[in-house]
């Protein structure tokens, strides 16, 4: 296979040594470009639009995780990037770099020649399957079959399951800290899901399940994300979106889900939803993880049903 069908690599190193030493392990395998420095590597992120970048650990008035940080950022726009970096041998927590730096492989220098064609090519792979899954979860409206290609998806309703939720509210929360943004998490549960399922048996409230979740993808923003978690539940992550945005959100959801019948043809009912939303502001100094938002959530989805149904607590109010 030539280089071209490969992909492309970005060399990021001080060293003109090191430079000459990885152009010529990945010369058969990718097609290659150099960069000294942090803002020439952000350049060629645009210009050059690397499959994958190899970073020395240190570099002159930078470190590899300040530029792992850059791409992984810039990567919000231009897809994922696989990142490798080569790591002094006096470094010996490589699992430490690789988590701080969220780098797809860390590896020593010393292991150059052995490991960093492998890790590059597993990078590109990385990237290639992380692009074609974000394709496909772009065009989930569209059908059926595009959610089963998924291990993401939730086998019923068009939307992740709660493990990705999970992974994604995460990253969502690291995001919202890096750039000093607020970020709120609705919790949205169908009422007396419980004895619809007694009373109309278990395809029917798969069948409200499916009609559900198509109701929220259409409401919700293309940026926010929404998962279900389990039975009538659904979790929405909502960045960039603070206390009176997700009501507003919340308020529509409960309009709009008002204004229809769900269920099987023939035999529809229905539904109404108690919501609960947990929020972080970034003067907020009190949460420091997004599982304090989640359970803010949580609490006020089990405050709402508390006082009846198809109500929205916040905040101590309802809505």
């Amino acid at each position: 296979m030539g280089k071209e069908e490969q992909g492309k690599a970005l060399i990021v190193a001080n060293s003109a040594e090191n430079l000459m030493t990885y152009n010529q392990i990945l010369d058969d395998k990718f097609i290659t470009k150099n960069s000294p420095t942090y803002d020439s590597t952000l350049d060629l992120l645009d210009d050059f639009e690397p499959d994958v970048v190899i970073i020395d650990e240190e570099i002159k008035n930078s470190s590899a995780i300040d530029i792992a940080e850059a791409i992984r950022t810039d990567s919000v726009t231009h897809g994922y990037t696989g990142i490798v970096i080569v790591a002094d041998p006096k470094n010996l927590e490589l699992e430490d770099l690789k988590k701080d730096s969220h780098a797809d492989f860390v590896i020593a220098r010393s292991d150059v020649e052995t490991y960093l064609t492998m890790t590059s090519e597993e990078a590109l792979s990385k990237k290639l399957i992380t692009n074609r899954n974000n394709g496909l979860i772009r065009k989930l409206g569209d059908t059926k079959d595009a959610i089963r290609l998924l291990e993401d998806q939730d086998s019923i309703a068009r939307v992740y399951n709660l493990p990705y939720i999970n992974a994604l509210s995460e990253k969502e929360f690291e995001r919202t800290l890096r750039f000093n943004a607020p970020m709120s998490i609705i919790i949205i549960s169908i009422d007396s899901f419980i004895n619809i399922s007694h009373t109309e048996g278990p395809k029917f409230c798969i069948k409200i399940i499916q009609q559900l979740g198509e109701v929220l993808n259409t409401e919700f923003r293309e940026d926010d994300i929404l998962g279900r978690s389990w039975g009538g539940e659904f979790v929405g992550i909502l960045p960039d979106t603070d206390h009176k945005g997700s009501i507003i959100l919340a308020k529509r959801i409960k309009t709009v889900v008002a204004e229809q019948l769900f269920g099987i043809i023939g035999n529809e009912i229905p539904i109404t939803l108690s919501q609960g939303i947990g929020c972080y502001n970034p003067y907020d100094t009190k949460k420091t993880e997004v599982t304090e938002v989640l359970l803010e959530a949580e609490s006020n989805l089990s405050e709402a049903k508390k006082m009846g149904l198809n109500l929205i607590y916040h905040n101590k109010c309802t809505a």
